[in-house]
């Protein structure tokens, strides 16, 4: 994934920690133009309202996901754990 933000006394190459509000990602197949990664759900957790996944990316990284659950057919379509997403 490619994001482009002011540089603020970070060198090229030099590693630091991005923060994603967890509702704003969703889960799927990605398409070319969208930015993506690929990962492997370790838990999902029914909330009500919402299903929240963790999702391991590559690195050993985790990623905490919120799906609302805005209906029954999206509710139902969450990965399940162990599911590469």
């Amino acid at each position: 994934m490619k994001v482009t933000t002011d540089v603020n006394g970070f060198k090229a190459g030099e590693r630091c920690h991005a923060v994603v509000r967890p509702e704003k990602l969703s889960i799927g197949s990605g398409g070319p133009a969208e930015p993506s990664v690929e990962g492997l759900v370790e838990s999902s957790l029914y909330l009500g309202t919402s299903t929240q996944l963790i999702v391991r990316l590559a690195g050993d990284v985790r990623m905490t996901v919120l799906v609302p659950n805005t209906d029954e057919g999206r509710a139902t379509a969450a990965p399940r754990v162990a599911g590469r997403t």
